[in-house]
């Protein structure tokens, strides 16, 4: 008979393990580790080893404190082959057992174990099904994990092993459109530093609920082990007020010739010309005003303003897009498709083979705000990644019925 003993690894000791396991998540590194320490009350690695003292199975556990009571959470799960039940179960014993020595609440894991991928070729989707999901979810349910969210959550997967060409041909057409007009209007694309810190800060914290100091800490820890870079959009005022003079010069040619064609076809469907005539008078007015903003921004920024940012995390064979935004003054600019295509170009030719380009809401909803975000990043030709959803582990059911009462 094997016998397993659960025990709290090193740093060292976790990210050996962590570092050649074949399941494997950001969420479950040593960085994001000492990056949860000032973000949970604490943390620990633990493993379960075999009779060889070899590792078999880990976690990074997550501990908060909420009304003087203690819950733990398991990033992403464990990482431990959910098709062993025999290991499963008994690491569901052991952990169960350590976090109620420790007067934990509930455990809550949220394994990266995918049930379906959704792969869209135009119009049409194609739905591949994992046949092992379903079994996995009735052996958490048999170890008495409770499916406390079915509700599926999604990733979009972008597969980066493989040439640039056939990438870029395969971003939807208006988003190609988008990116080559980005690049002309003068977003140029820069590696940053933590200098620009305070810069995303101020784009960041209207789309997630960190300080600057969680900034400051993730670009700290993930960056000792060279697995975060940042980069960022920069509009460069003088090369959009060039190419504004330049769209602008070739509009008044094409006014002059749309003038001509209305006196030189008089009584032969004039009305035709002269409607191609208004049109491209206002366009010419619509330059002028472009002319006039540019100037202005040459004026007030000469140096040039970061209008979209991004902090990705590398981590073995895989680059995850971790946090990104933009500045929604200068949304015309397109900046955010340039800055996610000049990243797929970069890490490709890095060798990498994934890019995670993070959340989805479900892929087959029809709100338009989930029609909006699910766009932007399927768009560059992602899969949409299907996970079986939230598990919680009762450790203290005397405490876990008490406080679900006040709670009702």
């Amino acid at each position: 008979m094997v016998i397993m003993q659960l025990v709290e690894l090193s740093n060292d000791e976790f990210s050996e393990f962590t570092n050649n396991y074949p399941i494997y998540s950001i969420y479950q590194t040593k960085e994001y580790g000492l990056i949860t320490n000032h973000k949970f009350n604490s943390s620990f690695f633990i493993g379960i080893k075999n009779d060889y003292n070899n590792i078999i199975a880990a976690s990074l556990i997550c501990i908060k404190e909420n009304n003087k009571l203690k819950y733990a959470y398991a990033p992403k799960g464990f990482l431990i082959d959910y098709n062993d039940n025999n290991l499963l179960t008994e690491f569901t014993k052991l952990i169960k057992n350590w976090l109620k020595k420790k007067g934990i609440v509930t455990l809550t894991i949220s394994p990266l174990i995918w049930q379906a991928k959704y792969i869209f070729k135009g119009h049409n989707l194609i739905t591949d099904i994992n046949p092992q999901a379903g079994k996995i979810i009735t052996t958490l349910k048999s170890l008495k994990y409770n499916h406390i969210n079915s509700t599926s959550t999604f990733d979009a997967i972008l597969n980066i092993d493989r040439n640039i060409v056939n990438s870029f041909v395969d971003i939807h057409k208006n988003y190609r459109t988008k990116i080559r007009s980005s690049d002309a209007k003068g977003i140029r694309i820069y590696k940053g530093n933590e200098l620009q810190i305070p810069f995303m800060y101020e784009q960041l914290k209207y789309k997630y609920s960190y300080e600057q100091k969680d900034i400051e800490n993730i670009y700290k820890y993930f960056s000792q082990s060279d697995m975060l870079d940042i980069h960022f959009a920069h509009l460069d005022p003088s090369l959009y007020l060039r190419h504004i003079q330049i769209k602008y010069q070739k509009q008044i040619v094409e006014c002059r010739k749309r003038t001509d064609n209305v006196f030189s076809e008089k009584g032969r469907n004039n009305e035709k010309f002269i409607a191609k005539k208004i049109a491209a008078d206002n366009e010419l007015n619509n330059l002028k005003k472009q002319l006039v903003y540019a100037t202005n921004l040459l004026r007030d920024y000469p140096n040039g303003i970061i209008i979209a940012c991004a902090i990705t995390i590398k981590y073995r064979n895989q680059v995850y897009l971790y946090l990104d935004s933009i500045d929604y003054k200068y949304k015309m600019f397109n900046a955010r498709p340039l800055l996610i295509w000049k990243l797929i170009d970069k890490y490709t030719k890095e060798n990498y083979k994934v890019f995670n380009l993070g959340n989805l809401i479900s892929p087959l909803s029809n709100e338009n705000i989930d029609k909006g975000l699910n766009h932007s990043k399927l768009s560059f030709g992602a899969e949409g990644l299907e996970y079986i959803g939230d598990f919680e582990l009762i450790i203290n059911p005397t405490i876990y019925a008490i406080t679900k009462k006040k709670r009702n």
